[in-house]
Protein backbone atom coordinates (compact mmCIF):
# COMPACT_ATOMS: atom_id res chain seq x y z
CA UNK A 1 0.00 0.00 0.00
CA UNK A 2 2.86 2.34 0.87
CA UNK A 3 4.59 1.47 -2.43
CA UNK A 4 1.43 2.25 -4.36
CA UNK A 5 1.11 5.63 -2.65
CA UNK A 6 4.70 6.54 -3.59
CA UNK A 7 3.87 5.69 -7.23
CA UNK A 8 0.82 7.98 -7.27
CA UNK A 9 2.83 10.86 -5.77
CA UNK A 10 5.59 10.31 -8.39
CA UNK A 11 3.12 10.39 -11.28
CA UNK A 12 1.46 13.54 -9.94
CA UNK A 13 4.84 15.29 -9.61
CA UNK A 14 5.79 14.19 -13.14
CA UNK A 15 2.70 15.80 -14.66
CA UNK A 16 3.17 18.90 -12.55
CA UNK A 17 6.69 19.27 -13.96
CA UNK A 18 5.41 18.82 -17.54
CA UNK A 19 2.63 21.37 -16.96
CA UNK A 20 5.08 23.82 -15.38
CA UNK A 21 7.49 23.41 -18.29
CA UNK A 22 4.65 23.99 -20.75
CA UNK A 23 3.65 27.17 -18.94
CA UNK A 24 7.26 28.33 -18.87
CA UNK A 25 7.63 27.59 -22.57
CA UNK A 26 4.42 29.49 -23.27
CA UNK A 27 5.68 32.47 -21.30
CA UNK A 28 8.99 32.35 -23.12
CA UNK A 29 7.24 32.05 -26.48
CA UNK A 30 5.11 35.09 -25.69
CA UNK A 31 8.12 37.12 -24.56
CA UNK A 32 10.18 36.12 -27.59
CA UNK A 33 7.32 36.80 -29.98
CA UNK A 34 6.75 40.23 -28.48
CA UNK A 35 10.49 40.92 -28.72
CA UNK A 36 10.41 39.88 -32.40
CA UNK A 37 7.49 42.22 -33.02
CA UNK A 38 9.43 45.04 -31.41
CA UNK A 39 12.30 44.46 -33.85
CA UNK A 40 9.90 44.43 -36.81
CA UNK A 41 8.21 47.64 -35.69
CA UNK A 42 11.39 49.64 -35.06
CA UNK A 43 11.32 53.13 -36.48
CA UNK A 44 14.64 52.66 -38.28
CA UNK A 45 13.92 49.11 -39.36
CA UNK A 46 16.81 47.29 -41.05
CA UNK A 47 17.53 43.87 -42.53
CA UNK A 48 19.44 43.02 -39.34
CA UNK A 49 16.28 43.62 -37.32
CA UNK A 50 14.44 41.16 -39.54
CA UNK A 51 17.14 38.52 -38.96
CA UNK A 52 16.97 39.00 -35.17
CA UNK A 53 13.15 38.80 -35.25
CA UNK A 54 13.27 35.55 -37.22
CA UNK A 55 15.80 34.05 -34.82
CA UNK A 56 13.41 34.78 -31.95
CA UNK A 57 10.36 33.50 -33.81
CA UNK A 58 11.70 30.16 -35.06
CA UNK A 59 11.70 28.32 -31.69
CA UNK A 60 8.23 29.71 -30.99
CA UNK A 61 6.97 28.50 -34.36
CA UNK A 62 8.52 25.07 -33.72
CA UNK A 63 6.68 25.08 -30.38
CA UNK A 64 3.36 25.66 -32.21
CA UNK A 65 2.85 29.08 -30.57
CA UNK A 66 -0.03 30.59 -32.61
CA UNK A 67 1.00 34.25 -32.41
CA UNK A 68 4.50 33.39 -33.64
CA UNK A 69 3.06 31.24 -36.44
CA UNK A 70 0.90 34.19 -37.46
CA UNK A 71 3.83 36.66 -37.53
CA UNK A 72 6.15 34.25 -39.35
CA UNK A 73 3.39 33.48 -41.86
CA UNK A 74 2.98 37.17 -42.58
CA UNK A 75 6.75 37.52 -43.06
CA UNK A 76 6.67 34.83 -45.73
CA UNK A 77 3.68 36.49 -47.40
CA UNK A 78 5.16 39.99 -47.24
CA UNK A 79 8.54 39.01 -48.66
CA UNK A 80 10.58 39.63 -45.54
CA UNK A 81 11.64 36.04 -46.04
CA UNK A 82 11.97 34.32 -49.39
CA UNK A 83 8.77 34.76 -51.35
CA UNK A 84 6.92 31.61 -50.40
CA UNK A 85 3.15 32.04 -50.34
CA UNK A 86 2.53 28.36 -49.61
CA UNK A 87 4.70 28.40 -46.47
CA UNK A 88 2.98 31.58 -45.34
CA UNK A 89 -0.43 30.03 -45.98
CA UNK A 90 0.45 26.90 -43.97
CA UNK A 91 1.64 28.89 -40.97
CA UNK A 92 -1.39 31.21 -40.99
CA UNK A 93 -3.64 28.14 -41.23
CA UNK A 94 -1.90 26.46 -38.27
CA UNK A 95 -2.35 29.63 -36.22
CA UNK A 96 -6.00 29.97 -37.24
CA UNK A 97 -6.69 26.36 -36.26
CA UNK A 98 -5.54 27.32 -32.76
CA UNK A 99 -8.20 30.07 -32.84
CA UNK A 100 -5.81 33.01 -33.10
CA UNK A 101 -8.35 35.71 -34.19
CA UNK A 102 -6.22 37.72 -36.61
CA UNK A 103 -4.95 34.54 -38.25
CA UNK A 104 -8.55 33.47 -38.90
CA UNK A 105 -9.20 36.72 -40.78
CA UNK A 106 -5.91 36.48 -42.65
CA UNK A 107 -6.69 32.90 -43.66
CA UNK A 108 -10.04 34.12 -45.01
CA UNK A 109 -8.19 36.74 -47.05
CA UNK A 110 -5.80 34.13 -48.46
CA UNK A 111 -8.73 31.98 -49.60
CA UNK A 112 -10.47 35.07 -51.01
CA UNK A 113 -7.50 36.12 -53.14
CA UNK A 114 -6.06 32.67 -53.83
CA UNK A 115 -2.69 33.36 -52.19
CA UNK A 116 -0.86 30.12 -51.39
CA UNK A 117 -4.07 28.24 -52.23
CA UNK A 118 -6.93 28.11 -54.72
CA UNK A 119 -9.56 30.87 -54.56
CA UNK A 120 -12.42 29.63 -52.39
CA UNK A 121 -14.97 32.21 -51.26
CA UNK A 122 -16.89 29.68 -49.16
CA UNK A 123 -13.81 28.87 -47.10
CA UNK A 124 -13.05 32.58 -46.88
CA UNK A 125 -16.50 33.18 -45.40
CA UNK A 126 -16.06 30.27 -42.98
CA UNK A 127 -12.83 31.71 -41.53
CA UNK A 128 -14.14 35.28 -41.48
CA UNK A 129 -17.07 34.07 -39.38
CA UNK A 130 -14.71 32.27 -37.00
CA UNK A 131 -12.70 35.47 -36.66
CA UNK A 132 -15.93 37.37 -35.95
CA UNK A 133 -16.87 34.94 -33.17
CA UNK A 134 -13.40 35.40 -31.69
CA UNK A 135 -13.89 39.17 -31.63
CA UNK A 136 -11.79 40.23 -34.64
CA UNK A 137 -13.66 43.15 -36.23
CA UNK A 138 -11.77 42.72 -39.52
CA UNK A 139 -13.44 39.33 -39.81
CA UNK A 140 -16.86 40.87 -39.14
CA UNK A 141 -16.30 43.52 -41.80
CA UNK A 142 -15.02 40.92 -44.27
CA UNK A 143 -18.23 38.86 -44.06
CA UNK A 144 -20.11 42.05 -44.92
CA UNK A 145 -17.78 42.70 -47.86
CA UNK A 146 -18.56 39.27 -49.35
CA UNK A 147 -22.28 40.05 -49.13
CA UNK A 148 -21.74 43.56 -50.53
CA UNK A 149 -20.12 42.33 -53.72
CA UNK A 150 -21.71 38.87 -53.89
CA UNK A 151 -18.40 37.00 -53.76
CA UNK A 152 -19.19 33.30 -53.44
CA UNK A 153 -22.64 34.02 -52.03
CA UNK A 154 -25.80 35.74 -53.25
CA UNK A 155 -25.29 39.50 -53.36
CA UNK A 156 -27.24 41.29 -50.64
CA UNK A 157 -26.67 44.91 -49.59
CA UNK A 158 -28.90 44.66 -46.52
CA UNK A 159 -26.96 41.71 -45.11
CA UNK A 160 -23.71 43.52 -45.88
CA UNK A 161 -24.87 46.58 -43.95
CA UNK A 162 -25.91 44.40 -41.01
CA UNK A 163 -22.38 42.96 -40.79
CA UNK A 164 -20.75 46.36 -41.28
CA UNK A 165 -22.73 47.75 -38.36
CA UNK A 166 -21.60 44.86 -36.16
CA UNK A 167 -17.94 45.58 -36.83
CA UNK A 168 -17.61 48.16 -34.05
CA UNK A 169 -16.78 51.03 -36.44
CA UNK A 170 -14.04 49.12 -38.26
CA UNK A 171 -12.79 51.82 -40.68
CA UNK A 172 -13.47 50.02 -43.98
CA UNK A 173 -16.91 48.94 -42.76
CA UNK A 174 -17.71 52.56 -41.96
CA UNK A 175 -16.41 53.51 -45.41
CA UNK A 176 -18.77 51.15 -47.24
CA UNK A 177 -21.68 52.26 -45.03
CA UNK A 178 -21.04 55.81 -46.25
CA UNK A 179 -20.98 54.64 -49.88
CA UNK A 180 -24.22 52.67 -49.36
CA UNK A 181 -26.03 55.72 -47.94
CA UNK A 182 -24.80 57.93 -50.78
CA UNK A 183 -26.12 55.67 -53.55
CA UNK A 184 -29.01 54.07 -51.67
CA UNK A 185 -27.58 50.55 -51.68
CA UNK A 186 -29.63 48.58 -49.15
CA UNK A 187 -30.72 51.80 -47.41
CA UNK A 188 -32.49 55.02 -48.33
CA UNK A 189 -30.39 57.62 -50.12
CA UNK A 190 -28.96 60.02 -47.55
CA UNK A 191 -26.04 61.97 -48.99
CA UNK A 192 -25.55 64.12 -45.89
CA UNK A 193 -25.24 61.06 -43.66
CA UNK A 194 -22.94 59.41 -46.21
CA UNK A 195 -20.55 62.34 -46.30
CA UNK A 196 -20.63 62.71 -42.51
CA UNK A 197 -19.61 59.06 -42.11
CA UNK A 198 -16.72 59.52 -44.53
CA UNK A 199 -15.55 62.78 -42.95
CA UNK A 200 -15.37 61.09 -39.55
CA UNK A 201 -13.52 58.12 -40.99
CA UNK A 202 -9.85 59.04 -41.03
CA UNK A 203 -8.57 56.69 -43.71
CA UNK A 204 -7.36 57.43 -47.23
CA UNK A 205 -10.15 55.45 -48.92
CA UNK A 206 -12.85 57.59 -47.33
CA UNK A 207 -10.96 60.81 -48.04
CA UNK A 208 -10.65 59.91 -51.74
CA UNK A 209 -14.31 58.86 -52.05
CA UNK A 210 -15.44 62.01 -50.23
CA UNK A 211 -13.60 64.19 -52.77
CA UNK A 212 -15.35 62.29 -55.60
CA UNK A 213 -18.77 62.89 -54.04
CA UNK A 214 -18.08 66.58 -53.41
CA UNK A 215 -16.82 67.06 -56.96
CA UNK A 216 -19.91 65.54 -58.58
CA UNK A 217 -22.31 67.38 -56.27
CA UNK A 218 -20.59 70.75 -56.77
CA UNK A 219 -20.49 70.33 -60.54
CA UNK A 220 -24.00 68.95 -60.84
CA UNK A 221 -22.53 65.77 -62.23
CA UNK A 222 -24.34 63.31 -60.04
CA UNK A 223 -24.50 59.88 -61.56
CA UNK A 224 -27.87 59.64 -63.32
CA UNK A 225 -29.07 56.09 -63.80
CA UNK A 226 -31.21 55.14 -66.77
CA UNK A 227 -34.08 53.01 -65.53
CA UNK A 228 -34.80 51.80 -69.06
CA UNK A 229 -31.45 49.98 -69.19
CA UNK A 230 -32.32 47.71 -66.28
CA UNK A 231 -35.88 47.25 -67.54
CA UNK A 232 -34.56 45.99 -70.87
CA UNK A 233 -32.15 43.61 -69.12
CA UNK A 234 -34.99 42.34 -66.89
CA UNK A 235 -37.41 41.92 -69.79
CA UNK A 236 -39.23 38.58 -69.65
CA UNK A 237 -39.42 38.36 -73.45
CA UNK A 238 -36.06 36.77 -74.19
CA UNK A 239 -34.68 34.21 -76.59
CA UNK A 240 -31.53 32.26 -75.86
CA UNK A 241 -31.53 30.46 -79.19
CA UNK A 242 -28.98 32.67 -80.86
CA UNK A 243 -27.31 31.94 -84.15
CA UNK A 244 -24.91 33.89 -86.26
CA UNK A 245 -27.92 35.09 -88.24
CA UNK A 246 -29.14 36.86 -85.09
CA UNK A 247 -25.78 38.48 -84.47
CA UNK A 248 -24.72 39.34 -88.00
CA UNK A 249 -24.68 43.01 -88.89
CA UNK A 250 -24.20 46.39 -87.26
CA UNK A 251 -25.50 47.21 -83.79
CA UNK A 252 -25.36 50.37 -81.69
CA UNK A 253 -26.33 51.25 -78.15
CA UNK A 254 -24.65 51.39 -74.75
CA UNK A 255 -22.13 49.55 -72.66
CA UNK A 256 -23.49 49.77 -69.13
CA UNK A 257 -21.59 49.32 -65.88
CA UNK A 258 -23.94 47.99 -63.21
CA UNK A 259 -23.62 48.05 -59.45
CA UNK A 260 -23.07 44.82 -57.51
CA UNK A 261 -26.81 44.07 -57.26
CA UNK A 262 -27.13 44.54 -61.04
CA UNK A 263 -30.15 46.78 -60.37
CA UNK A 264 -28.52 50.20 -60.70
CA UNK A 265 -26.55 51.76 -63.54
CA UNK A 266 -23.28 53.30 -62.37
CA UNK A 267 -22.27 54.67 -65.77
CA UNK A 268 -22.86 54.03 -69.46
CA UNK A 269 -20.92 54.59 -72.68
CA UNK A 270 -22.00 54.76 -76.35
CA UNK A 271 -20.87 51.70 -78.26
CA UNK A 272 -21.20 50.18 -81.72
CA UNK A 273 -20.49 46.58 -82.70
CA UNK A 274 -20.28 44.75 -86.00
CA UNK A 275 -20.41 40.96 -86.16
CA UNK A 276 -19.27 39.07 -89.25
CA UNK A 277 -17.47 35.86 -90.20
CA UNK A 278 -14.02 35.37 -91.61
CA UNK A 279 -13.20 32.81 -94.37
CA UNK A 280 -12.57 30.22 -91.62
CA UNK A 281 -16.16 30.60 -90.41
CA UNK A 282 -15.05 32.21 -87.15
CA UNK A 283 -17.14 35.00 -85.60
CA UNK A 284 -15.33 38.32 -85.98
CA UNK A 285 -16.26 41.38 -83.92
CA UNK A 286 -15.40 45.04 -84.41
CA UNK A 287 -16.25 47.16 -81.40
CA UNK A 288 -16.01 50.95 -81.10
CA UNK A 289 -16.19 52.34 -77.57
CA UNK A 290 -15.74 56.07 -76.93
CA UNK A 291 -12.32 56.77 -78.44
CA UNK A 292 -11.09 53.20 -78.70
CA UNK A 293 -11.63 50.43 -81.24
CA UNK A 294 -11.22 46.68 -80.80
CA UNK A 295 -11.50 43.78 -83.16
CA UNK A 296 -10.81 40.10 -82.93
CA UNK A 297 -12.19 36.61 -83.08
CA UNK A 298 -14.72 35.27 -80.59
CA UNK A 299 -15.48 31.59 -80.08
CA UNK A 300 -19.17 30.78 -80.01
CA UNK A 301 -20.35 28.27 -77.41
CA UNK A 302 -23.80 27.63 -75.90
CA UNK A 303 -25.16 31.18 -76.44
CA UNK A 304 -21.86 32.59 -75.21
CA UNK A 305 -19.04 34.29 -77.01
CA UNK A 306 -15.63 33.61 -75.51
CA UNK A 307 -13.11 36.40 -76.00
CA UNK A 308 -9.33 36.15 -76.07
CA UNK A 309 -7.29 38.83 -74.27
CA UNK A 310 -10.01 41.48 -74.42
CA UNK A 311 -9.77 44.17 -71.78
CA UNK A 312 -10.92 47.75 -71.42
CA UNK A 313 -9.76 50.59 -69.17
CA UNK A 314 -12.61 52.39 -67.44
CA UNK A 315 -12.29 55.83 -65.92
CA UNK A 316 -14.54 55.60 -62.89
CA UNK A 317 -16.51 58.62 -61.59
CA UNK A 318 -16.35 57.29 -58.01
CA UNK A 319 -13.37 55.40 -56.61
CA UNK A 320 -11.96 54.37 -53.23
CA UNK A 321 -8.30 55.06 -53.91
CA UNK A 322 -6.38 56.95 -56.57
CA UNK A 323 -5.13 53.61 -57.93
CA UNK A 324 -8.74 52.66 -58.69
CA UNK A 325 -9.62 55.72 -60.79
CA UNK A 326 -8.65 53.87 -63.95
CA UNK A 327 -9.43 50.16 -63.80
CA UNK A 328 -8.72 47.57 -66.46
CA UNK A 329 -11.54 45.06 -66.85
CA UNK A 330 -10.64 41.76 -68.47
CA UNK A 331 -13.65 40.34 -70.31
CA UNK A 332 -13.63 36.55 -70.41
CA UNK A 333 -17.01 35.76 -71.94
CA UNK A 334 -20.43 37.19 -72.72
CA UNK A 335 -23.88 35.60 -72.61
CA UNK A 336 -26.10 36.99 -75.38
CA UNK A 337 -29.89 37.20 -75.49
CA UNK A 338 -32.51 38.82 -77.68
CA UNK A 339 -34.79 40.91 -75.45
CA UNK A 340 -38.02 42.67 -76.41
CA UNK A 341 -38.99 45.86 -74.61
CA UNK A 342 -41.91 48.06 -75.68
CA UNK A 343 -42.08 46.25 -79.05
CA UNK A 344 -38.42 47.02 -79.76
CA UNK A 345 -35.95 44.16 -80.13
CA UNK A 346 -32.58 44.46 -78.40
CA UNK A 347 -29.44 42.38 -78.35
CA UNK A 348 -28.26 42.20 -74.75
CA UNK A 349 -25.13 40.67 -73.33
CA UNK A 350 -23.82 40.18 -69.80
CA UNK A 351 -20.03 40.21 -69.50
CA UNK A 352 -18.07 38.21 -66.93
CA UNK A 353 -15.18 40.46 -65.87
CA UNK A 354 -12.08 40.32 -63.71
CA UNK A 355 -9.91 43.13 -62.33
CA UNK A 356 -6.37 41.84 -61.97
CA UNK A 357 -5.13 44.86 -60.01
CA UNK A 358 -7.75 44.19 -57.31
CA UNK A 359 -7.57 40.38 -57.61
CA UNK A 360 -11.37 40.26 -57.69
CA UNK A 361 -14.27 39.87 -60.11
CA UNK A 362 -15.28 43.26 -61.49
CA UNK A 363 -18.66 44.95 -61.72
CA UNK A 364 -21.04 43.39 -64.20
CA UNK A 365 -20.90 45.01 -67.62
CA UNK A 366 -23.85 44.78 -69.98
CA UNK A 367 -24.29 45.53 -73.66
CA UNK A 368 -27.69 46.87 -74.70
CA UNK A 369 -27.85 47.19 -78.48
CA UNK A 370 -30.43 47.76 -81.18
CA UNK A 371 -29.77 46.84 -84.78
CA UNK A 372 -28.81 49.62 -87.13
CA UNK A 373 -30.64 49.98 -90.41
CA UNK A 374 -30.04 46.99 -92.63
CA UNK A 375 -27.78 47.83 -95.55
CA UNK A 376 -27.23 45.79 -98.71
CA UNK A 377 -23.80 44.51 -99.69
CA UNK A 378 -23.60 47.41 -102.16
CA UNK A 379 -24.65 50.11 -99.69
CA UNK A 380 -28.41 50.58 -100.09
CA UNK A 381 -30.51 50.95 -96.95
CA UNK A 382 -33.28 48.35 -96.69
CA UNK A 383 -36.62 49.05 -95.03
CA UNK A 384 -38.13 46.60 -92.57
CA UNK A 385 -40.83 45.88 -95.17
CA UNK A 386 -38.20 44.60 -97.60
CA UNK A 387 -36.40 42.59 -94.91
CA UNK A 388 -39.66 40.91 -93.85
CA UNK A 389 -40.71 40.17 -97.44
CA UNK A 390 -37.38 38.53 -98.27
CA UNK A 391 -37.31 36.50 -95.04
CA UNK A 392 -40.76 35.03 -95.82
CA UNK A 393 -39.44 33.42 -99.03
CA UNK A 394 -38.09 30.04 -97.98
CA UNK A 395 -38.51 27.79 -101.04
CA UNK A 396 -35.93 29.16 -103.50
CA UNK A 397 -32.21 29.81 -103.23
CA UNK A 398 -32.63 33.28 -104.81
CA UNK A 399 -35.16 35.61 -103.14
CA UNK A 400 -36.46 38.68 -104.97
CA UNK A 401 -38.52 41.72 -103.96
CA UNK A 402 -40.72 43.19 -105.24
CA UNK A 403 -42.07 40.80 -107.83
CA UNK A 404 -42.94 42.14 -110.35
CA UNK A 405 -40.77 45.26 -110.06
CA UNK A 406 -40.58 48.64 -111.75
CA UNK A 407 -37.13 49.98 -110.81
CA UNK A 408 -35.87 49.04 -107.31
CA UNK A 409 -35.03 45.36 -107.04
CA UNK A 410 -33.60 43.54 -104.03
CA UNK A 411 -31.82 40.20 -104.52
CA UNK A 412 -31.07 37.94 -101.57
CA UNK A 413 -29.63 34.46 -101.00
CA UNK A 414 -28.14 32.39 -98.20
CA UNK A 415 -24.89 30.43 -98.28
CA UNK A 416 -24.67 27.31 -96.15
CA UNK A 417 -20.89 27.22 -96.64
CA UNK A 418 -18.33 29.75 -97.80
CA UNK A 419 -17.95 30.14 -101.56
CA UNK A 420 -16.82 32.25 -104.51
CA UNK A 421 -19.82 34.27 -105.74
CA UNK A 422 -20.68 35.88 -109.12
CA UNK A 423 -24.03 37.68 -109.65
CA UNK A 424 -25.53 38.94 -112.94
CA UNK A 425 -28.82 40.55 -113.94
CA UNK A 426 -29.92 40.44 -117.59
CA UNK A 427 -32.93 40.59 -119.87
CA UNK A 428 -34.37 37.29 -121.09
CA UNK A 429 -32.50 37.39 -124.41
CA UNK A 430 -29.17 38.35 -122.85
CA UNK A 431 -28.94 41.54 -124.85
CA UNK A 432 -28.37 43.57 -121.70
CA UNK A 433 -26.35 42.04 -118.84
CA UNK A 434 -25.05 43.67 -115.68
CA UNK A 435 -22.63 42.25 -113.08
CA UNK A 436 -23.50 42.87 -109.44
CA UNK A 437 -20.63 40.74 -108.06
CA UNK A 438 -17.68 39.60 -110.15
CA UNK A 439 -16.05 37.00 -107.98
CA UNK A 440 -16.07 37.57 -104.25
CA UNK A 441 -15.30 35.06 -101.53
CA UNK A 442 -18.14 35.03 -99.01
CA UNK A 443 -18.54 33.10 -95.77
CA UNK A 444 -21.75 31.29 -94.82
CA UNK A 445 -24.70 33.58 -94.11
CA UNK A 446 -27.35 35.69 -95.81
CA UNK A 447 -26.54 38.37 -98.41
CA UNK A 448 -28.69 41.04 -100.03
CA UNK A 449 -27.96 43.27 -103.04
CA UNK A 450 -29.76 46.24 -104.56
CA UNK A 451 -30.17 46.63 -108.34
CA UNK A 452 -31.52 49.67 -110.19
CA UNK A 453 -33.82 47.90 -112.65
CA UNK A 454 -34.82 51.08 -114.50
CA UNK A 455 -32.05 50.30 -117.00
CA UNK A 456 -33.72 47.02 -118.05
CA UNK A 457 -36.48 46.77 -120.67
CA UNK A 458 -39.98 45.70 -119.69
CA UNK A 459 -40.61 41.98 -119.72
CA UNK A 460 -38.82 39.02 -118.17
CA UNK A 461 -35.43 39.48 -116.48
CA UNK A 462 -33.01 36.75 -115.36
CA UNK A 463 -31.14 36.78 -112.05
CA UNK A 464 -28.12 34.44 -111.96
CA UNK A 465 -25.99 33.61 -108.92
CA UNK A 466 -22.90 31.39 -109.30
CA UNK A 467 -21.50 29.83 -106.08
CA UNK A 468 -18.22 27.97 -106.61
CA UNK A 469 -19.27 27.54 -110.24
CA UNK A 470 -22.73 26.15 -109.43
CA UNK A 471 -25.42 28.11 -111.26
CA UNK A 472 -28.67 29.31 -109.64
CA UNK A 473 -31.23 31.28 -111.69
CA UNK A 474 -34.59 32.93 -111.12
CA UNK A 475 -36.93 34.81 -113.46
CA UNK A 476 -38.78 38.00 -112.57
CA UNK A 477 -41.14 40.31 -114.49
CA UNK A 478 -40.52 44.01 -114.94
CA UNK A 479 -43.57 46.22 -115.38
Amino acid sequence: MKQKLHYVVFVACFYFVIDSNAQTDSINYKQDTNAAIAYLQKENYSQQDSIKAIELLKPCVDGEYPHAQFIMGRLYLNNHLQNDDEKGFKLIKKSAKQYFPRACTDLGNLFKYGIGCEIDFKKAKKWYKKAHKLGDTRGTYSVGYLHYKGLGIKQNYKKAIKWFKQSNNYPMAKHWLGVAHYFGYGVSVNKQKAMKLLKENYIENSDVMLHCMEYHLNNNEENKTDIEFTEILDSELKSNNLSFENLKGNWSGSLVQLDWSEKHVEQSFPVSVEFSKDPNEQVVYKLSLIDQSYEGVAESFDNKLLFEDFSYNFKRPYFNSNDEQNVSYTINSASFEISTFEDQEYLTAIFDTYVASMREPGNTLALILSKDETVTENGKTISSEVVDALSEQTDDFIKLYPNPFESDLFISYKLEDSGLVHITVSDLNGNQSYALEEGRMQSSGSYTYYFDGSILPQGISVITVFVNGEKHTKLIAKK
